[in-house]
């Protein structure tokens, strides 16, 4: 009995200590969403690329990790990069109003008013009582000059809830 455990213990041993098989894209791209919530970009862009050039990611997925790595281009402020990976996940996913607010925000933030709009627009199709949804784009018509779209939108979100 006393050979068997002593074989045993080695084979354990290496078993345990071998290194962790390497994570799958949908883990990837889960751990990068995080890392970029929790501000560290680069790694968190890091996996998310992993994730998408993997080709192992359903297509809503792929959307997502797309929308996540935007949200990292942008911390790291690298606008033309997020404005590609937003553009690529609504054209994988374009069911998703947060991936269309989520890009009137940032156009809203890059002075793309117009862009915004549009975005912010499909938002409200998808989601008719999003009060953020009015209020960004009441500004964005405020910016644009359009003082009676401006201030409709902003009793809306008013109403719903929102500020403004």
């Amino acid at each position: 009995m006393r050979a068997r455990t002593i074989f045993f213990l080695p084979a354990l041993i290496a078993v345990l200590s071998a290194p962790l098989a390497a994570a799958g894209p949908l883990e990837d791209a889960n751990r990068g969403l995080s890392l970029v919530d929790s501000g560290r970009y680069d790694e968190g862009i890091r996996l998310l690329t992993g994730a998408i050039d993997s080709g192992k990611l359903s297509p809503s997925c792929k959307a997502g990790a797309y929308h996540a790595r935007a949200n990292g281009w942008v911390g790291k402020k690298e606008y033309r990069k997020a404005a590609k990976d937003y553009s690529l996940a609504i054209n994988l996913d374009p069911g998703r109003a947060d991936f269309y607010f989520n890009r009137a925000v940032f156009r809203f933030n890059t002075g793309q008013y117009r862009q915004a709009v549009d975005d912010l627009s499909k938002t409200i199709l998808k989601r008719p009582k999003d009060a953020k949804a009015y209020s960004y784009r009441s500004r964005a018509y405020k910016k644009l000059g359009d003082a009676k779209r401006a201030a409709a939108d902003a009793a809306r979100a008013k109403k719903l809830g929102g500020s403004k």
